[in-house]
C-alpha cells in the first residue's frame, strides 16, 4: 500500500488531510496531542485542525506560531477549542527550541501521548525537527524544499531542505519515511510494519510532479 493514494485537502494545502486520516485508521491513534508548528491562523493550510475541530474531548491541539496577526486570528478562529494550547513564539535552536517550548507547557502526559507534530514554517524545518530530542510523536510531517529530487543532500536556512536530508535526519531519530506529497511524512519505525508499504524509498514515494513544475 502506498499513502500518497490518500491525498485529500480539507484544511491542508498538498492531501495531508487525507493522507492524515488514513495514517490514524491503520495505526489506531483515537486520542492524544497534535502539534503543528507554523500553525498560521489555525485553520488555513493547516495540518492538523482536520484532526481536533471536532473532537475537543479526544485531540488536544498544541499550535505553535510566531507571526503577531497571524496569532491574533488564530485565537479568534480557534476560541471555540477550549481545550488547546497557543504558543505564540518563532522557534530557534536554543532557548526557544522545541524541546523547551514543549517542556515548559508542563503536560504530564505529552511525551505518551504525543501523536503527530507537522513543522512547516517555509525556512530551517529540519534545523527545528533537529531540537526535539526529549519528545517522540508517533507521526512526524516535516516541510521540505520539493525542487529537490531524491539523492540530493540539501540544506538551507532560508529555502529549507529536500526530502533527502529528511530521511537522514529521521533515520538517525528512529523514524522511517512513509510518503512525500511535497512535505515528508515519517513513522517511529517500531511501527512501521503495521503500514503494510511495499517500498517506502523515497525514489518510490517521492511526488515528481514537484520536479516537473506541476505545482
Amino acid at each position: 500500500m502506498y499513502y500518497d493514494q490518500f491525498r485529500k485537502n480539507i484544511h491542508s494545502q498538498n492531501g495531508e488531510d487525507g493522507i492524515i486520516e488514513k495514517l490514524f485508521e491503520v495505526l489506531r491513534i483515537t486520542d492524544g496531542y497534535v502539534a503543528e508548528v507554523g500553525a498560521h491562523d489555525g485553520i488555513e493550510i493547516s495540518n492538523t485542525y482536520n484532526i481536533f475541530k471536532n473532537n475537543n474531548d479526544n485531540y488536544i491541539p498544541i499550535l505553535i506560531e510566531g507571526d503577531p496577526p497571524r496569532i491574533d486570528a488564530l485565537r479568534k478562529n480557534l476560541a471555540h477549542i477550549e481545550n488547546k494550547h497557543v504558543i505564540a513564539s518563532y522557534i530557534d535552536l536554543g532557548e526557544k527550541r522545541l524541546d523547551k517550548l514543549f517542556a515548559d507547557l508542563d503536560i504530564p502526559d505529552l511525551k505518551e501521548k504525543f501523536k503527530f507534530l507537522s513543522i512547516d514554517i517555509d525556512g530551517d524545518d529540519i534545523g527545528v525537527w533537529e531540537t526535539l530530542v526529549d519528545y517522540r510523536p508517533t507521526i512526524v510531517l516535516v516541510e521540505a524544499d520539493s525542487h529537490a529530487p531524491p539523492g540530493v543532500l540539501k540544506r538551507d536556512p532560508l529555502t529549507g531542505c529536500s526530502a533527502e536530508s529528511l530521511v537522514e535526519v529521521g533515520k538517525k531519530k528512529g523514524y522511517e519515511l512513509i510518503t512525500h506529497c511535497g512535505n515528508v511524512f515519517f513513522v517511529v519505525k517500531e511501527l512501521y510494519p503495521i503500514l503494510g508499504i511495499e517500498d517506502n524509498s523515497l525514489e518510490k514515494v517521492f511526488d515528481y510532479n514537484w520536479i516537473r513544475g506541476l505545482y
